[in-house]
């Protein structure tokens, strides 16, 4: 039996197709290749909820990063495919057992005349981590958002706890010209999506969830529009 996390988006569109929902159990009218679109935005909404509340839902860390000395920028290992955007980078010589913080600035100064022996500020630029240059090679700690691939019907959703507003997310977006059902749909992801940033976010002080309003999903949301028939 699978869990949640293991799920596929099948899963997700069997469950929006389910009576109570889109109401079409045998793919008369939502095929997978119909609801994909709809699936495949909504779980960036989900992302960018998260991500806008300060919840790590697609982050991670890696050490491979590599500085070499008097470079102006960091090199980005060619495995590292999935990167969006770096967040925190920390420093420190080889062999060292300290890692410092380096400062995000939104734009370099002129460098030094003379490098020193730490890069101490770094900016994104154009897809690439940008610093002063430095004296010494840097060994370098990344924490990035990654970008995740455009799923498949048969990928996993990937994270726990986002399968039922997944469902309700994408038959929202699928009944474009159903008013009753986008009206039902819209209200579950809505309750759906507040309930998760709440319980991810309750261990964590200082974050305040304020959910957007759904009478502007249409303005979020791409129109696509459904099926003939």
């Amino acid at each position: 039996m699978s869990t949640f996390t293991t799920r596929t988006f099948t899963n997700v569109f069997t469950d929006a197709r389910a009576i109570g929902l889109l109401n079409d159990p045998s793919s008369d009218r939502y095929s997978d290749a119909v609801l994909l679109p709809h699936g495949a935005y909504t779980h960036n909404d989900i992302q960018e909820e998260f991500a806008a509340s300060g919840i790590p839902m697609v982050e991670t860390v890696v050490d491979t990063p590599t500085y070499t000395a008097l470079a102006e920028t960091i090199t980005i290992p060619a495995g590292i495919t999935d990167l969006r955007e770096p967040l925190e980078l920390w420093e420190k010589n080889t062999g060292d057992e300290v890692w410092s913080p380096m400062a995000r600035v939104s734009y370099l100064r002129p460098p030094f005349v003379s490098p020193g022996a730490r890069l101490l500020y770094w900016e994104w630029q154009n897809g690439a981590i940008r610093v002063l240059p430095c004296s010494v090679a840097r060994e370098i700690f990344m924490r990035y958002r990654r970008q995740l691939a455009y799923p498949t019907a048969a990928g996993e959703i990937g994270f726990d706890g986002i399968y039922f507003a997944l469902v309700a997310g994408t038959a929202y977006l699928a009944a474009t010209s159903r008013p009753d059902v986008q009206a039902k749909a819209g209200a579950m992801y809505a309750k759906r999506l507040e309930s998760m940033i709440r319980i991810a976010s309750r261990d964590r002080q200082g974050i305040v969830y304020r959910r957007r309003a759904w009478n502007d999903t249409r303005e979020r949301y791409p129109v696509i529009m459904e099926p003939n028939g």
